[in-house]
């Protein structure tokens, strides 16, 4: 099992339904005319790997008219994809050339796998003509993605050979007067099926009678025009901050099943429970992060993937529902742990704010003291005077009992003089941060925005604690010395509201987890 600190560079998408548009495929040519071509092109690797299940594998053949009779043996995803290869490119697909079967097959790889930046250039809708192929279907094919006309029926925990149930699925289809129906994706335990000119009552009627074909069928029918596809990789989360990657995930996932997926792998010793011992509910939030912005979007649990807009490399943080009671110690113990080693970590990458960090234990503190230095101000000694310029801080960082749940608390002990800094208690807003706290935020943020508190990078007029600095920051000489030491002035920070802050915010896959809770190194409590 490999431990990974960062995820890798997302790829591009190539959803037909999302913001994402076509990108040019470059001066190089796409045309793969020979098995020379595919091997040089590193397409040959790139199809072995998204396609390394059988059903995945048998259903891109068939789809690219490969004849069924003339599918290579299972013995693994390499020798498989390597004879498949070689009978393409001896002219097993029907077509003028070999190079009408590679075609074929990179358009069906593009349109099952729509994520796949090496496989964009032959999707359909990147192309001017398309190379003749055919689907497992009684029919035309639709236009590829989810469309504007169709439903489309999932059916879980079959048995056998995705292309043979589907025979028998089309057999009964037609006996309900149902002549359309496409083979479109397969895994281990999952088949999709399209009807590309059927409404939802005749996909209806079809789910009634496919239950019959197999003891233990699970069924069920996507809602109209979605058209399934893969998502070749996705990111999950859990509460401990250990990162899950899962593997050609339907597109018809629903968020809960990924959830539960995760919620799984932690037996039970992991995971928050309410008073009565049961398994608290799972939540899901989108993390889309870049070099100038974090974004978590909370999703809606009974939602599907394409539904719900998640996109190639997305991370699904997956964590109980916070609701008053206690919290499980293990998710607790970890939890305070990865905060330390985060805090320690910005400490370390921040040398020019020479910050210390103090803490009440080796371990797994619950309460920081962290001294730092940055320009900022301190209240004036009289009504009338200025704000005295200071370079020195002092506060503290407490963790409640209820965390990760619950957010932690910060107090400035040192005099600070800011619009969202209480004057008497000195109990700190922290805005957005906080309204949008998830469990297993990094902490590494919260340090950030403390930072830019200090230095007026990051305050907040609308919302406030403290009418005079408020009231100072908004006056002309206020804006004034801001500025002249480094801060953002109102008038700047009313034109970067929305960038200013950081932002609010058996499952038919592959899942494993590749990072677990961080290390932690300490020598003392002192740090």
């Amino acid at each position: 099992m490999s431990r990974e600190q960062t995820r890798p560079p997302p790829q591009q998408n190539a959803y037909p339904h999302q913001r994402n548009r076509p990108t040019d495929a470059g001066t190089e040519s796409t045309t793969i005319q020979t098995l020379a071509d595919l091997r040089r092109r590193g397409l040959d690797q790139a199809i072995t790997r998204a396609a390394s299940q059988e059903p995945i594998a048998r259903v891109l053949l068939l789809r690219a008219n490969f004849p069924g009779e003339q599918i290579p043996d299972w013995k693994d995803s390499n020798l498989f994809w390597e004879e498949s290869f070689r009978r393409i490119d001896v002219g097993v697909i029907p077509g003028n050339s070999p190079a009408d079967g590679f075609e074929a097959l990179l358009a069906e790889c593009a349109r099952q796998f729509p994520g796949n930046q090496q496989f964009r250039p032959w999707h359909p809708d990147n192309r001017a003509t398309t190379s003749p192929q055919q689907a497992p279907t009684s029919d035309t094919q639709p236009a590829e993605g989810p469309s504007p006309q169709g439903t489309g029926i999932v059916i879980r925990d079959y048995n056998g050979r995705p292309d043979e149930f589907f025979d028998q699925a089309l057999e009964l289809a037609q006996a309900q007067g149902i002549q359309a129906l496409e083979l479109v994706l397969a895994n281990d335990i999952q088949i999709s099926l399209f009807l590309p000119n059927g409404n939802p009552t005749e996909a209806s009627r079809l789910v009634a009678v496919l239950q019959t074909l197999q003891e233990g069928l699970e069924v069920r029918m996507l809602r109209p025009g979605l058209r399934d596809y893969f998502f070749q990789r996705l990111f999950g989360e859990g509460p401990d901050g250990g990162r899950f990657e899962c593997t050609n995930v339907p597109a018809s996932t629903l968020i809960s099943e990924i959830a539960t997926a995760i919620v799984d792998t932690y037996g039970g010793e992991g995971w928050s429970t309410d008073d009565q011992g049961l398994p608290r509910s799972a939540v899901a939030d989108r993390i889309r992060d870049d070099d100038q912005n974090r974004d978590e979007e909370r999703l809606d649990t009974e939602q599907d993937l394409d539904e719900a807009g998640v996109q190639e490399d997305d991370i699904l943080q997956i964590g109980p529902e916070a609701t008053a009671g206690s919290v499980n110690v293990n998710i607790r113990e970890q939890a305070l742990a990865r905060a330390r080693a985060q805090i320690q970590r910005f400490a370390r990458k921040n040398p020019e704010r020479d910050m210390r960090v103090f803490s009440n234990a080796m371990v797994a503190p619950t309460q920081y003291i962290i001294t730092f230095t940055a320009s900022g101000w301190a209240p004036p000694h009289n009504f009338e005077d200025q704000p005295e310029p200071i370079e020195e801080h002092t506060l503290s960082i407490d963790f409640p009992p209820t965390f990760p749940m619950k957010a932690p608390l910060v107090m400035w002990r040192s005099p600070i003089f800011h619009p969202n800094i209480h004057p008497q208690d000195k109990i700190v807003c922290l805005g957005d941060l906080m309204d949008g706290y998830v469990p297993g935020m990094d902490m590494t943020r919260l340090c950030q925005l403390l930072i830019d508190i200090a230095t007026y990078r990051n305050y907040e007029i609308r919302s406030y604690l403290d009418d005079k600095a408020r009231s100072w920051a908004m006056s002309d000489a206020g804006k004034e010395r801001i500025k002249a030491r480094g801060g953002k002035t109102v008038d700047d920070i009313i034109n970067q509201i929305g960038t200013m802050s950081l932002h609010k915010l058996n499952h038919g896959f592959g899942l494993r987890r590749i990072t677990g809770t961080m290390d932690m190194a300490t020598n003392g409590s002192s740090e």
